[in-house]
């Protein structure tokens, strides 16, 4: 049985049962078969292993209002600064980045940024030799950075992932699919990052629905995201996606995408199985920290141990 179902996600036929068998499969003979026919997979791929790590703005450089959630107030709360402390404040949190292997840069937007604080980012990021890949909200603001040198546009996970608890906008859907096609269109160099939410909750139905529409986009990049609390917060025991769970997904995404890249964020809160992540699939590692001034999220040297 199991063969058969491996046989049919590598040939595209991606159905229900056949994901529900797998993510209910528990048997280490089973599970070992799938694990087997993943890591063969990557082998074929062959792509050596890539380090990324993050910025986000504004947050590196301050924030406007206070927490909304809890109005706790820091000594940043209000404080604006100018483009030259901006400035100064990214080389300082990347001036070692040479002494590492990464090789890109992820932005995010954080606090409602807005597409003028990305730009200021960018202009500072062009003087280093590294691959930048972009998150935006909206795509129409591709347009306002496309003179940058961007390796990679993020698309955001709501896009693609199947929630059964949110009706989906298939006009707002549309619209947005639109744009991207002729992003991809009018600049056929850039690559394209789907993000792959996992949450320990979906069904195997909504992963179906989710990785068909990833076969209908047909990324560069898959991303594994899932939640991530920080250490040392009420959330670090809060119920989150297990390793056995997770290495299923990576297994399935390896055999149904064999030519994509599979990236996944390192956990803050240390559960991470990189050794294992990198043979059944996973060919980028992203949320490399290298910082010692910072030490509670300084992570490079545990990273380059394990690949």
């Amino acid at each position: 049985m199991l063969q058969i179902v491996i046989n049919n996600l590598e040939n595209g036929k991606i159905e229900s049962e056949d994901l529900e068998y797998i993510l209910q499969l528990d048997d280490i003979e089973s599970i070992t078969f799938l694990y087997e026919k993943s890591q063969d997979t990557q082998r074929k791929l062959n792509e050596n292993i890539k380090l990324e790590t993050n910025i986000y703005y504004p947050d590196i450089y301050g924030v406007d209002d206070n927490c909304p959630t809890c109005g706790y107030r820091t000594p940043q709360s209000h404080k604006k600064y100018n483009p030259e402390y901006i400035k100064n404040i990214i080389d300082y949190n990347i001036r070692d980045i040479s002494s590492y292997p990464i090789e890109a840069i992820n932005c995010y937007g954080r606090c409602n940024s807005k597409i003028e604080d990305l730009i200021l980012v960018l202009k500072i990021l062009s003087r280093y030799d590294l691959g930048v890949n972009v998150k935006l909200e909206n795509f129409d603001d591709y347009y306002e950075i496309s003179n940058y040198n961007i390796n990679s546009l993020i698309i955001d996970y709501t896009l693609t992932n199947h929630n059964p608890f949110i009706k989906r906008n298939h006009v707002n859907f549309n619209k947005k699919m639109s744009k991207l096609s002729k992003i991809i269109k009018d600049n056929s160099n850039i690559q394209i990052v789907c993000e792959f939410m996992i949450n320990n909750c979906e069904r195997h139905v909504d992963l179906k629905h989710t990785i068909d529409n990833l076969l209908k986009i047909n990324p560069d990049v898959i991303e594994i995201i899932g939640y991530d609390p920080f250490y040392d917060t009420p959330e670090e025991y809060n119920p989150q996606y297990t390793q056995d769970y997770i290495k299923k997904i990576i297994s399935i995404l390896r055999i149904v995408f064999p030519k994509t890249k599979l990236k996944i964020k390192y956990a803050t809160n240390k559960n991470n199985n990189i050794k294992n992540y990198l043979k059944l699939g996973i060919n980028i590692i992203s949320g490399v920290y290298f910082n010692k001034t910072n030490p509670s999220i300084y992570n490079v040297d545990e990273i380059i141990n394990q690949i």
